[in-house]
């Protein structure tokens, strides 16, 4: 069932998470745990407004205020204001990418499928930043990430409802049975 997928693929983010319980890991913790529950508000909230606008209407909407509001305040906030050709470049691949193909997928598929399906499928985040970081910078992922990442993506494949197709029993002589 869903809610079992979606238990699933939670108890695998937990295991990620047990892994860094003290000091800055325990803060970054937190701080994901918060915008998970941010991203889920998002969710159900974002369902009910896809229901009244396409994709690029309700992404324009969306995406145009989180940059008016939120873009200044970060520079402000962190004084963060990237030194190089390189690191404006990193800066806006992560601005597209992460940002605006990532969301609108996500946006794009609130008016296709529940958003409970949606929102479990954001679990998936963690594993693919460890990846990225693994490739990217070189960051192997602890232990904890390999031991909790299999269960979610078992989880969200259970919560999303997607059937594996089976193999066909095959005979002692090699022919599939009929």
């Amino acid at each position: 069932s869903a809610l079992i997928g979606a238990c699933i693929a939670f108890a695998g983010v937990a295991i990620m998470f047990a892994g860094d319980l003290s000091g800055e890991g325990l803060v970054g913790n937190l701080l994901a745990f918060g915008g998970a529950i941010a991203a889920g508000i998002y969710i159900v909230g974002g369902r009910s407004r896809r229901k009244l606008l396409n994709t690029g209407a309700y992404c324009l909407i969306v995406y145009g205020f989180a940059t008016l509001f939120l873009l200044p305040l970060a520079f402000a906030e962190s004084g963060l204001v990237p030194a190089s050709s390189d690191d404006w470049l990193i800066l806006v691949a992560m601005a597209l990418v992460a940002g605006v193909l990532g969301h609108t997928m996500y946006n794009y598929a609130l008016g296709r499928v529940s958003a409970f399906v949606v929102s479990t499928s954001l679990l998936g985040e963690p594993i693919l930043s460890s990846i990225m970081a693994w490739v990217i910078l070189s960051e192997v992922p602890s232990d904890w990430t390999f031991a909790g990442a299999p269960l979610v993506f078992v989880g969200i494949i259970l919560a999303s409802g997607i059937r594996l197709p089976r193999r066909k029993p095959t005979g002692g002589n090699g022919s599939t049975a009929a």
